[in-house]
Formats: C-alpha cells, structure tokens, sequence
C-alpha cells in the first residue's frame, strides 16, 4: 500500500503481472492518491491471476465468483485502514474480475476504470442498482478479448445502473497514449485525483 490523500484507488494487474506492474501508471494519473495494490493469488503456469480459467479454454466461473468474494473480504479489511469507497483500475484479467466486486458490493466504490475488460458471466447481475461511473476502455483489434464481447459488458453495466463511458481505441490489448488520455479525462471529470 502507497499512502496519499483523496480518493484510495485499488489496481487490480493483468495475469503474468504482480502488484508492481500498474503502480507507475497509477502514480502518473493519480500523484497523490493512496494505492492499494495486491497480487492475484491463482497461478496459472506460475502466471499470477485473480481466477482460474480451463487448460482448454473458457473460465471457471465457479472460482471466478469465489474468487471475487475472497477479494471482497479482504477488501473490506482493508478499509479499516484506508476508508473507501476506493476507484478501481484493473486491466485484463483484473479487469474481468471488476464487474463482479462492483456487482456484489457497489457500496465499497467510488468507481471504476476497467483497460481490456470483457463478459465473463453473462448472468451476472448487480443485486442492486449501480451508480458508479464506470470507464470501460477496449481495444477495436484486440485478439485476445474480443470488442464484441466489451460492448456487451457495457451494455450488462449499463443495464446494472453504471454510468458507463465505453472508448474504442483503434489497437490491440496493449495500453496506449489515448487509453492514459482518455483515463485523464474521465479522472478530472469526476473529481477522482482530489
């Protein structure tokens, strides 16, 4: 944990990363804000990841929502500590755990920046009305997260009650300039850095 003031933020990294790989990033958008950064605890190839997916494709969804609850738990540790509601900022697989703690616990967050998210439970549905600003930004020639399946989560977000801003940055999975742009933006027009 980086100590700061304002809103806490939480980043939730992508499989084969730790809870080192989006702290720069996170420091570059938000300089002052308090960051909360742990490590996916599934391995996967000795790749870190925040829920099992099959040897032959497809998620475990079963271990997707234990996975989410274990995290919501110890989230809620965590505020003890750093009261929320915290932002989160995932990107790839911990974008795609996201959802699911906004779902299960909106209360615990402010908002949520979600880099190369897609549907992993199409069923799943906030038990009550999401109010968060939600910024969903997806690459249009992603190979490994298709734009189609983005586009359904925001329309799930969407139908959840989330504000959801949804950006179509032409390129693949990887992170450019306009997804720091358009994070910047979406940050400065709810008031996220203060």
């Amino acid at each position: 944990m980086l100590p700061g003031t304002g809103t806490p933020w939480l980043l939730l990294h992508g499989t084969g990363a730790d809870e080192h790989d989006l702290v720069p990033v996170a420091r570059e958008l938000v300089p002052t804000a308090p960051i909360i950064s742990p490590r996916g605890r599934v391995l996967e190839n000795g790749m870190a990841r925040w829920f099992e997916r099959y040897p032959q494709g497809g998620f475990n969804l079963a271990d997707y929502h234990q996975r989410a609850a274990e995290l919501l738990a110890w989230i809620e540790e965590k505020q003890k500590e750093v009261p929320g509601p915290w932002v989160i900022l995932g990107y790839s697989n911990g974008a795609n755990i996201a959802p699911q703690l906004l779902r299960l616990r909106p209360d615990l967050f402010a908002g949520a920046v979600l880099w190369r998210a897609m549907v992993i439970d199409p069923q799943a549905r906030a038990a009550q009305p999401l109010r968060q600003p939600v910024l969903l930004a997806s690459g249009e020639f992603d190979p490994i997260l298709p734009i189609e399946s983005a586009v359904s989560l925001a329309e799930s977000l969407e139908t959840d009650g989330a504000d959801v801003e949804f950006v179509r940055i032409p390129t693949g999975h990887g992170l450019t300039p306009q997804d720091l742009a358009a994070t910047q933006n979406w940050i400065e027009r709810h008031r996220f850095a203060h």
